[in-house]
């Protein structure tokens, strides 16, 4: 049974959502500790979202990156390499910031977390509450 109905409209993209590209952070910046830097490698199911190998930054190198700061429920996307198109939910309370190619979907009208079900109709979700990141 599929989600999506004949009937619905499928407008593009653009129409339903924008997307907010990361920040480049510089790596030589990154450390063992402080506040974790979404990267691409960490959208990856054999990954499972963040974890000990995540890159962080002194909290003194995010003044003025506030709104590269994620939100629980924000969908974020691989924009480049071999793992273009993968995405998920982004599911922590802690402070997390979006590195550059990886984008947060920002939704027009849905609430965020429906948005990878609409384009997932089959489902496909393995949920990590553990580490943070719903992935399809």
């Amino acid at each position: 049974m599929s989600v999506v109905e004949p009937t619905w409209r499928k407008p593009p993209l653009d129409d339903v959502a924008t997307v907010q590209g990361g920040y480049a952070f510089k790596s030589k910046d990154f450390e063992s500790e402080g506040t974790p830097v979404l990267r691409i490698s960490n959208i990856s199911g054999l990954n499972d979202g963040l974890d000990d190998s995540c890159a962080r930054i002194h909290p003194s190198k995010l003044k003025g990156l506030e709104r590269f700061k994620l939100n629980k429920g924000d969908i974020v996307v691989a924009l480049s390499g071999a793992t273009t198109g993968k995405f998920g939910v982004f599911n922590l309370e802690e402070p997390v910031f979006l590195n550059q190619r990886v984008g947060r979907i920002n939704t027009k009208g849905l609430r965020n977390n429906n948005l990878p079900k609409y384009s997932n109709p089959g489902g496909g979700f393995r949920s990590s509450s553990r580490r943070g990141i719903c992935f399809v």
